[in-house]
């Protein structure tokens, strides 16, 4: 149960990167099209 438990923290810790990962370069985008107008 306790390897379980890692493995499904483990999961959530991969899918909280990507969606960090997401999220900023959105943010990215945004300003990059902010600074071209």
């Amino acid at each position: 149960m306790k390897a379980h438990c890692e493995d499904v923290a483990q999961h959530l810790a991969v899918i909280g990167r990507n969606l960090n990962k997401s999220v900023f370069e959105m943010k990215k985008r945004r300003m990059m099209r902010r600074f071209r107008l």
